[in-house]
């Protein structure tokens, strides 16, 4: 989950940079590093999604044994 918070917070400045270059030339070379952001973006974005999940499953299974075991 961290990791997937990191990820996120630091590749979205940067693809919102060059999004908003759109006035400007883009070379090839940027475009690359462009998608490779995207793709690390919505990976990032899995995670943190994920570990939010198994996290909350966590929680939520362990009230359910304390309630099981009174």
């Amino acid at each position: 989950m961290v990791l997937g918070g990191l990820i996120v917070a630091f590749d979205y400045p940067q693809i919102r940079y060059i999004e908003e270059m759109d006035g400007h030339v883009v070379s090839s070379a940027t475009m690359q590093v462009y998608e490779r952001l995207v793709v690390e973006f919505y990976i990032g974005t899995a995670m943190l999604t994920g570990g939010a999940l198994v996290g909350a499953w966590g929680v939520v299974s362990g009230m359910l044994k304390k309630r099981t075991v009174q």
